[in-house]
């Protein structure tokens, strides 16, 4: 089950990105993280950015209410979204 942590601001969700892809792409469940594919290489943040891009579109936010937290050179990163409730993530059909 893919972990949501709520925060004072809003949620974080662990990830599992897979950079280089055929497609930008929200998988679904790799444990506790969400998988996520982007077309971006893993360099100079290109990566980084597609997973911001892929989930300001799926969600419908501005791409300035996310922000990763941790993990910027690794494929195991922690996505933190502000302004948006549990219901906003419900839209990613991950099993809220």
């Amino acid at each position: 089950m893919v972990e949501i942590i709520k925060t004072d601001t809003g949620f974080s969700i662990l990830l599992k990105v897979k950079p280089n892809a055929k497609k930008n792409s929200i998988i679904g469940g790799h444990g506790n993280r969400l998988k996520v594919s982007v077309t971006a290489p893993p360099v100079d943040g290109k990566a980084n950015g597609a997973v911001i891009k892929l989930f300001a579109n799926e969600l419908n936010i501005k791409p300035a209410q996310l922000e990763i937290v941790a993990g910027r050179a690794s494929r195991d990163k922690k996505l933190h979204i502000s302004g948006v409730t549990l219901q906003n993530l419900e839209m990613l059909d991950i099993g809220v």
